[in-house]
């Protein structure tokens, strides 16, 4: 496997990214729902980056050793892990952003075990964020329009 960087695959692949962050169960049903569509995850050059972080409890952690059958498939990449931790700090600002607009404290809590979802198009633009399990529906529609 290759480590490259978003912007390389923005740029020499035109590839759209779509970073799912969050507990390891979110980021499972995420992939899961993705193979439904994964075929046009192929054919619109859209590259899924699971990334379950780390600081959560050991109790939310795989159950087995290796990856899923859901993170083997050709669409998805995994962050390098010597860039995880960049990865995590990025992360963990769109986390603290989202918290900032929550109406309560609660609410922010929530966010964490919600899960952040960020879309970023072949032009490298961010043209998505969101919460919970994507609606990859509307994300594969929302990269196939043109700037």
């Amino acid at each position: 496997s290759r480590q490259v960087t978003v912007g390389t695959l923005n740029a020499e692949a035109r590839q759209n990214v779509v970073v799912v962050s969050g507990k390891r169960q979110m980021v499972q049903d995420a992939l899961l729902k993705a193979q439904i569509m994964g075929e046009r995850f192929q054919k619109q050059n859209i590259l899924v980056v699971p990334l379950t972080l780390t600081r959560f409890p050991a109790g939310d952690a795989a159950k087995g050793f290796g990856r899923t059958k859901a993170e083997e498939k050709p669409y998805v990449a995994q962050a390098p892990e010597g860039l995880r931790g960049d990865w995590e700090e990025y992360i963990e600002a769109e986390f603290a952003d989202a918290e900032g607009q929550a109406m309560d404290e609660e609410a922010a809590t929530a966010l964490r075990d919600t899960g952040i979802v960020i879309v970023v198009k072949k032009t490298g633009k961010i043209v998505r964020r969101g919460l919970g399990v994507p609606a990859w529906d509307m994300i594969i529609a929302d990269l196939a329009k043109e700037d």
